[in-house]
C-alpha cells in the first residue's frame, strides 16, 4: 500500500509541475503582460525549490517505512 501511495504522490507532484510549466509558457506566449508578473518568479521558485524538497521528503518517507 505504501508503494502505491508514494507513486500517487509523485504523480500528483508531476501534474502540479506540469501545470506550473504550462502557466509559465502561457505567460511567455501572451507577451509577458505586466499584470501577471508574479507568474514567472513564483513558478520558477516552486519548480526549483519547493517541488524538489517535497520529492525528497516523499522519498525519505518511503525509505523510513522499509
Amino acid at each position: 500500500m505504501q508503494k502505491y501511495l508514494a507513486t500517487l504522490l509523485v504523480l500528483i507532484l508531476c501534474l502540479f509541475a506540469a501545470s506550473i510549466i504550462l502557466d509559465i509558457a502561457r505567460y511567455f506566449m501572451n507577451g509577458m503582460p505586466n499584470h501577471d508578473y508574479y507568474v514567472l518568479p513564483g513558478g520558477v521558485f516552486i519548480l526549483m525549490i519547493v517541488l524538489p524538497v517535497i520529492y525528497i521528503l516523499i522519498n525519505d518517507l518511503i525509505k523510513k517505512e522499509k
